[in-house]
């Protein structure tokens, strides 16, 4: 799930900005941490957030894994919205 969901909050310019900014604008560091991701991510078979933000707090800085998280929740929020009206249409 989170997976299938991740890769457009990658894209996410808010999400990028919010990066950029803890990244203090540096747009190599910000490439840098999206191929991370993405590596990481691409492996990744957890799906409990505590284990993730671990994992990751092994890789970033808390602040770049704390923004991480924070977007995750939205993803997965804005998916089970998604869930919820459909099947509120179906029914």
């Amino acid at each position: 799930m989170i997976q299938n969901g991740f890769f457009g909050v990658i894209n996410s310019i808010h999400f990028e900005t919010e990066l950029l900014e803890a990244l203090e604008w540096d747009e190599e560091k910000l490439k840098e941490v999206t191929q991370k991701l993405i590596e990481y991510f691409n492996v990744c078979s957890k799906s409990d957030l505590d284990l993730i933000k671990v994992d990751l707090g092994f890789i970033f800085s808390d602040d770049i894994s704390n923004i991480i998280i924070k977007y995750i929740k939205h993803v997965r929020l804005e998916i089970k919205k998604g869930e919820d009206d459909e099947t509120w249409h179906i029914s």
